[in-house]
């Protein structure tokens, strides 16, 4: 009579064994289970951190030191023989972005580096400013660039030159003016009443530098 009062003791004990086997396993399996979505979280949210920190660590370093605004630019000019033309790459400073192109222009005046081209014009050509309108860029030059003794083909020439630096600005034509006066033609060859846009592409020419 003592053996089943033992056996029922005994499958009561295993069986209270087993309930807190399971409650444990379940715990352990909804841990389990949350742990890795907050992982999740977090670590998305540090990737996005890190992102946002390394865009502005870039838009620092694109920006000069003393808060000056460069870029690089192709410039043409004529060979010696006033035959061919070829774009030469230069750096250009502006006080900032928006004073690039008449910056760009200025520099392109101040003629080219490399002792086997030209330049059309002569010093004293000023530019007055470079305005968008419409997003055509309107360049202004000072009353001393009618000095030049152009033809048609040095007229056409200059107005290419000048429009293939605007260009690379973004604008597809160039209003010309002198003393931010529109003018019907600068030299007397080509009509600039309105906007000139170049009939070729900057990528035409071949490139020559120092």
């Amino acid at each position: 009579m003592k053996r089943p009062i033992i056996f029922v003791v005994t499958a009561a004990m295993a069986m209270t064994v087993g309930a807190c086997n399971n409650a444990d396993d379940d715990s352990a399996s909804d841990n389990d289970q949350e742990l890795p979505a907050e992982t999740d979280e977090e670590t998305d949210d540090s990737e996005n951190e890190t992102e946002e920190e390394g865009t502005a660590e870039d838009d620092i370093e694109e920006e000069n030191e003393d808060g000056t605004a460069t870029e690089e630019v192709d410039f043409l000019f004529y060979d010696e023989e006033a035959l061919n033309m070829y774009r030469e790459t230069r750096t250009v400073t502006a006080a900032s972005t928006e004073e690039l192109p008449a910056s760009a222009v200025e520099e392109w005046l101040s003629g080219p580096e490399n002792d086997e081209l030209t330049s059309l014009t002569d010093e004293g050509v000023d530019v007055q400013y470079v305005d968008d309108q419409d997003s055509i860029a309107h360049i202004s030059f000072s009353p001393e660039i009618t000095d030049a003794n152009f033809g048609s083909s040095a007229e056409t020439a200059f107005l290419d030159q000048v429009a293939h630096i605007m260009a690379q600005f973004g604008y597809d034509s160039t209003q010309f003016l002198l003393d931010g006066e529109i003018q019907e033609s600068l030299f007397g060859h080509i009509d600039t009443s309105e906007p000139y846009t170049p009939d070729d592409s900057l990528d035409t020419y071949d490139e020559i530098n120092e």
